[in-house]
């Protein structure tokens, strides 16, 4: 008498999704890593990207305007505390990078103004109020970083390049972080402040 054939579960599942593989079409062609041609007198047309260059580049020129106005307001805050003056000079460096990522040559930078000249650091305009004598401390700092963490992921929205959108966003995280560590700093000054007063 011939052996009896005994379905084991190991055996029903392979045979169960084969043929649920084998059921649905699998197509073999879906995964060819080859790029297909494009049709013939089908070429890609040109001037979307010379329209979403054009618009990066006004996006680009708005990150080096806030960057330009922020990094002057850093550079005009002094005095405060220890984890102040290091948070400054942390977004100075910062702040700095991001310029030299988005205006290598410094020609955008150099159009808007000197990020080191006095104008708009220390003066009405400042967002916040002083902290110190006649100068800016960690309230404006905070209200100035808090708009160009907003400027930055708001362009990074509207780029229409994906590596400049990436870059845009990283900034404003990275701003955000900073922005974190300065606040932080900010309650334990404030505990210490409100406990000697």
């Amino acid at each position: 008498m011939p052996a009896r054939l005994v379905a084991t579960r190991r055996a029903t599942l392979v045979g169960l999704t084969a043929g649920v593989l084998v059921t649905t079409g699998c197509d073999l062609d879906d995964l060819d890593p080859r790029p297909v041609p494009d049709p013939v007198g089908n070429a890609p047309a040109q001037e979307p990207d010379a329209a979403g260059d054009a618009g990066d580049t006004g996006l680009v020129d708005a990150a080096v305007s806030s960057l330009v106005a922020t990094l002057a307001l850093v550079e005009s805050v002094r005095g405060g505390d220890a984890a102040l003056r290091r948070a400054v000079v942390d977004l100075d460096r910062l702040h700095r990078a991001h310029l030299a990522d988005l205006d290598p040559d410094g020609t955008r930078a150099g159009a808007l103004g000197s990020p080191s000249g006095s104008e708009g650091a220390g003066g009405a305009d400042v967002p916040g109020a002083p902290d110190g004598v006649g100068r800016p401390g960690r309230r404006a700092l905070v209200a100035q970083e808090q708009a160009h963490r907003a400027t930055l992921a708001e362009l990074a929205g509207r780029a229409s390049s994906g590596a400049l959108a990436g870059a845009l966003a990283s900034m404003a995280a990275a701003v955000a972080q900073r922005l974190a560590q300065l606040s932080s700093g900010s309650s334990a000054g404030s505990s210490v402040g409100a406990g000697a007063a």
